[in-house]
């Protein structure tokens, strides 16, 4: 098979040390192969030149990733996908590879897993938008955003920006990868990955590119609004404006196939303020008759 100018690049040694740099300052868990980072560390050279030997002549397949369940503080275990080093890595070359693709055309609204924006950012733009008269708050949620994007739909996607069919492979590989659970029992079930996996390297950037057809289609309807990650806030001057915008953003994540957390989305007066992103957020009228945002609580 021909490698191209672009899968030599993702194959390089620039890209691939540094996903490996990368994915060495994270969490040390270990995947179904036992393999940990301070053991690929200590042969660092020597496994990513066989790597990459791997992924040039065509031979690489991904692993299955193995699944554990985390406490939240509040409702559900959440589950995390953890997948080998050596995938992890391939996974961070890709997101390398994507990611200038993709990032110039995310909309100026979404500020989760991109470079240089934050919750921070997020809440500074959100108090913008409250600040020019939308004292009314839609509160969107969605319900296990990662599990739930569709596969083909986010490969079409891709397609348009990334054309190197080796890559676009790669890809598809590792959204079918097998995931195991173990029980505590002992017993392991084995079943294909739906979604995207939480912990996954790739997962957060695949969850933007698919997110932003939301984000374009809620600029189209000139909502004014505030996405991070999965948690959405728009803002309008009224409450009848606002239910609209409600009624406007249901029926998009509809089409995307995409389910809101009816416990989590509600409609809300920031005079009466709100929790948003862990921060209060509330407004009040001046004395000159204008919004300013309220003293917190």
């Amino acid at each position: 098979m021909f490698a191209s100018s672009v899968y030599k690049q993702f194959c390089s040694d620039e890209n691939l040390n540094k996903a490996w740099r990368a994915i060495r300052r994270q969490g040390q868990a270990t995947g179904v192969d036992g393999v940990s980072l301070t053991y690929f560390d200590s042969r660092s050279f020597l496994l990513l030149k066989a790597l990459q030997a791997d992924l040039l002549k065509f031979k690489y397949k991904p692993q299955p990733v193995k699944r554990i369940f985390i406490k939240r503080k509040v409702g559900a275990m959440r589950p995390l996908g953890i997948a080998t080093v050596r995938d992890r890595i391939v996974q961070r070359a890709m997101v390398q590879m994507l990611s200038p693709r993709f990032e110039p055309h995310f909309d100026d609204y979404s500020h989760a897993y991109r470079t240089g924006r934050s919750p921070q950012s997020a809440l500074a733009q959100a108090r913008d938008h409250a600040l020019g008269s939308r004292p009314w708050l839609v509160k969107l949620d969605l319900e296990d955003c990662f599990g739930t994007i569709p596969h083909r739909p986010l490969q079409r996607i891709v397609q348009k920006r990334m054309h190197d069919s080796a890559i676009r492979r790669l890809l598809k590989k590792f959204l079918e990868v097998e995931v195991i659970t173990e029980s505590n029992s002992g017993l392991r079930q084995m079943e294909k990955q739906k979604g995207l996996l939480q912990g996954s390297p790739l997962s957060p950037l695949l969850a933007n590119i698919y997110l932003d057809l939301f984000d374009k289609a809620a600029r189209e309807r000139e909502l004014r609004f505030v996405r991070y990650a999965d948690d959405i806030a728009i803002f309008e001057t009224t409450r009848q404006s606002a239910e609209q915008a409600m009624d406007m953003s249901l029926q998009i994540l509809e089409k995307l196939g995409l389910q809101p957390n009816r416990n989590k989305t509600r409609l809300l007066n920031l005079v009466k303020g709100c929790t948003y992103l862990g921060e209060w957020l509330a407004l009040e009228k001046s004395n000159n008759g204008h919004w300013k945002i309220a003293n917190k609580r």
